[in-house]
């Protein structure tokens, strides 16, 4: 891997005679590997720390730079979304009026930004003016990240982040993109602003006494979920799935059930002392059987490591079992595999029996299938004809 890398590292200073080179952690793997869908294989789902631990090397020894504000969470080494190969040094022409300007923002990063990116500043120079007048008031009002971005721009998703697994702070090199309204107007896409935060080295919370409200869950509680002192709770990923566990015998076992909604979930969870929820309930996890939602489960399972959550095995063997034994088979995953969810696919599978878990790697990263959660349709016919009748009598469709 390091032979490779050093010679990507060559053959791009070759091309680009000075200034630093900008590459993606996707890159540097890919490169690692030689190009050879083989061995990139078997990088992802054996030797992913060995290469997170050579990208740390080359960045100890100055070959590589991190772009510091791409980390990525979750990982045991310190790994980042976005680097530098660290090149030859371009001799810049300083112009003293504009190095003032820039020094006039005192207490921010401006002038590490933006000494060499003056395009990007004129571009952003009115609204780092509206962000830097504010963050200099003396007195603030706490409001939240939406509010904020109504108050100073007039756009309610002025700050917004991604969720889930797209989480990650908002790209350094990102421009303040529009697009197009109904009435052919151009204005903000959501989240427009929230690359001044990382250029200007502001924290939303610290420095502009705004902050971002956290992700309310939907969840059914049974009355049991009072009386015990350890409960047993169940969080499903799919809304119909959900609905079908809760009104049916599945879900009569626990004691609250959840809808996780996806990836919302990381999110929400960090309201489950509010809800009730206590480190010492037992806490199972049922998702669908690809990449995304085995990733979901792992994130999951990492963030909030001081609670018990693990994968509900029963649900994922009756699955397999059904499916195996119909005429229905696991369906192509549509679009691109996440480098996220490949990574830490084989961390979240420990807890199947080895001989399940590499098959299904295979079936997930070689052949590219997955199987929904709503297969779970195919267990017990009498469950089955009980629980519609059951959502149908609550009125939900």
């Amino acid at each position: 891997m390091r032979k490779n890398l050093e010679r990507y590292f060559a053959e791009r200073r070759e091309k680009k005679k000075t200034g630093n080179i900008r590459v993606t952690y996707e890159e540097l793997l890919e490169q690692a590997a030689g190009n050879e869908e083989r061995k990139l294989l078997e990088i992802r789902t054996g030797r992913v720390r060995e290469f997170q631990q050579l990208l740390e090397a080359f960045v100890q020894e100055g070959v590589l730079s991190p772009v510091k504000r791409s980390k990525k969470p979750g990982y045991l080494a310190t790994v980042y979304e976005r680097y530098e190969i660290v090149g030859n040094k371009e001799k810049v022409v300083e112009d003293p009026e504009y190095l003032a300007l820039l020094h006039s923002y005192v207490g921010t990063k401006v002038l590490e930004f933006y000494k060499r990116n003056r395009r990007a500043f004129e571009q952003d120079r009115e609204a780092i003016d509206i962000l830097y007048n504010y963050y200099c008031r003396i007195e603030k009002v706490w409001m939240t990240a939406n509010e904020l971005g109504y108050y100073l721009f007039g756009d309610e998703k002025a700050f917004e982040q991604p969720e889930g697994e797209k989480e990650k702070q908002a790209s350094d090199e990102q421009e303040m993109s529009t697009e197009k309204d109904g009435g052919g107007r151009h204005r903000k896409k959501a989240g427009a602003y929230t690359h001044l935060l990382n250029r200007m080295g502001f924290d939303i919370e610290t420095d502009l006494h705004a902050f971002y409200t956290k992700e309310p869950f939907i969840c059914q509680v049974r009355p049991s979920f009072f009386e015990k002192n350890i409960r047993k709770i169940l969080i499903v990923e799919n809304k119909d799935t959900y609905f079908r566990i809760k009104n049916g015998i599945y879900g009569k076992e626990y004691d609250c059930v959840i809808y996780g909604e996806g990836w919302k979930i990381i999110r929400a969870f960090s309201l489950a002392e509010e809800t009730g929820i206590m480190e010492t309930d037992t806490i199972e996890y049922f998702g669908d059987i690809d990449p995304e939602g085995f990733a979901i489960y792992y994130e999951l399972k990492t963030q909030y490591a001081s609670y018990s959550i693990r994968l509900k095995m029963e649900f994922y063997e009756k699955i397999l079992e059904a499916v195996r034994g119909s005429e229905r088979k696991p369906g192509k995953i549509r679009g691109k595999i996440q480098n996220r969810a490949r990574e830490v696919l084989p961390s979240a599978l420990q807890e199947f029996d080895t001989e399940t878990a590499d098959f299904l790697q295979r079936m997930m990263l070689k052949d590219l299938c997955y199987i929904p959660q709503e297969a779970l349709i195919l267990v017990g016919e009498a469950e089955v004809e009980n629980t519609t009748r059951r959502i149908r009598s609550n009125g939900v469709t």
